[in-house]
């Protein structure tokens, strides 16, 4: 195996035999209202950004010389 060659002898069954399924393993530590203010003040930039992004972008006069396939 791959690892085993790059990381030594049983590399592979130390570190690669998990349950990927663990909760304990794959929980977050944040509560309900940490997560809402990560939301919250991902927004004030992320709607911004995306008004910018959209800019010039809305399709124009939907006429067959606008597009091609």
């Amino acid at each position: 195996m791959k690892v085993n060659n790059s990381k030594g002898g049983d590399a592979y069954e130390e570190y690669g035999s998990f349950n990927p399924n663990n909760h304990d393993r794959i929980a977050l530590p944040w509560t309900e209202k940490e997560v809402v203010r990560i939301f919250n003040s991902v927004l004030v930039e992320y709607n911004p950004a995306m008004t910018n992004w959209m800019k010039g972008t809305g399709g124009g006069s939907c006429g067959d010389e606008d597009f091609t396939i």
